[in-house]
C-alpha cells in the first residue's frame, strides 16, 4: 500500500487547487448517496419484517388493511428516493459536461438547476450556488422544490454575509407554507434573527415588499409561543430578550 509520503499516482498532474475540488465534490457525492440510500435500506428491512411475520405460520398471507397500506407506502417512497437518486447522479454527470462545454445547457432543465445549486452549496462554492439557483428561480418560478431552493439560497447568502437576500429568501421559503411544522418555525427563528441584524433601510424593504414578514419580535414571540422544538423556543426567547434590552423595555424583558 502507500505510505503517507508516496504520492497517490492517482493524483499525478493535478495541482492541490484541483486535488482539493475533487475532495470536496466526493464527499458532497457520497453524503448525497448515503442520504438517499440509507432511509431504503431501512424501509425495505421494515417491509420484509412484515412479510417474514404474515408467512411465519406457512398459510398463504393476508394483510389487513392497514398493513397493505404501510407497504404501498414504504414502496412508494423506496421508489421516489430511487428516482430522486437517479435524477441526482444524472444531474452530476449533466453539470459536469456543462461546466467544461456549454454551461447554458443547465438551464434547459429545472432538476439540473436546482442540482447545480445544492452540489455548489455543500462544496462551499456559494457563488455559483446562487448563481444557478438564482437562475432557477427566474427561468421556472414553478418548481415544485423551490421551498428547498430557497432555503439554500438563503442558507448562501448567509455564508456570503448578505442578511437581506438570506431574509428575502426564508421569506420565500415560508411563503410556500411547509407542512413540517419544526421546520416552518425553525426557519421564522431564523428570519426573526436576521431582521434584527438589518439596517432601517433594509428593514424597510422588506416592510414594504413582505409586510407580514418584517416584524422580528412577532416572528419570534410565535416561534416562543408555538414551535414544537425546546431549542427553537429556547433560542427565540433569548433572542427577544436580546432584543428588548436594546430597546429599553425592562418591563417586557421580565414579562419574557
Amino acid at each position: 500500500g502507500l505510505t503517507r509520503e508516496e504520492p497517490d499516482p492517482r493524483l499525478e498532474g493535478l495541482d492541490q487547487a484541483e486535488v482539493e475540488t475533487w475532495q470536496k465534490l466526493i464527499r458532497v457525492l457520497t453524503h448525497e448517496i448515503m442520504n438517499a440510500i440509507s432511509p431504503m435500506r431501512l424501509l425495505a428491512s421494515g417491509l420484509l419484517k412484515i412479510i417474514e411475520k404474515e408467512s411465519k405460520t406457512g398459510e398463504k398471507i393476508i394483510l389487513s388493511g392497514e398493513r397493505l397500506e404501510n407497504i404501498k407506502s414504504g414502496l412508494e417512497s423506496i421508489r421516489n428516493r430511487s428516482a430522486g437518486l437517479n435524477d441526482f447522479v444524472e444531474a452530476v454527470d449533466y453539470l459536469r459536461l456543462a461546466e467544461e462545454k456549454t454551461p447554458d445547457m443547465i438551464i434547459r432543465e429545472p432538476k439540473y438547476l436546482y442540482e447545480a445549486g445544492n452540489i455548489f452549496f455543500y462544496n462551499h462554492d456559494f457563488k455559483r450556488a446562487i448563481k444557478y439557483l438564482t437562475k432557477l428561480f427566474n427561468v421556472y418560478p414553478g418548481y415544485t422544490g423551490m421551498e428547498q431552493a430557497s432555503i439554500i439560497l438563503a442558507q448562501a447568502y448567509e455564508r456570503e454575509n448578505n442578511i437581506f437576500m438570506s431574509s428575502v429568501y426564508l421569506i420565500k421559503a415560508l411563503q410556500k407554507n411547509p407542512s413540517d411544522r419544526k421546520k416552518r418555525y425553525g426557519l421564522m427563528l431564523n428570519l426573526g434573527r436576521n431582521l434584527g441584524q438589518l439596517s432601517e433601510a433594509d428593514l424597510s424593504k422588506i416592510r414594504k415588499n413582505y409586510p407580514l414578514f418584517h416584524d422580528s419580535k412577532k416572528i419570534l414571540t410565535m416561534v416562543k409561543e408555538n414551535s414544537p422544538s425546546f431549542e427553537h423556543r429556547r433560542d427565540a426567547t433569548v433572542l427577544l430578550s436580546d432584543t428588548f434590552k436594546k430597546s429599553g423595555n425592562i418591563e417586557a424583558i421580565i414579562e419574557n
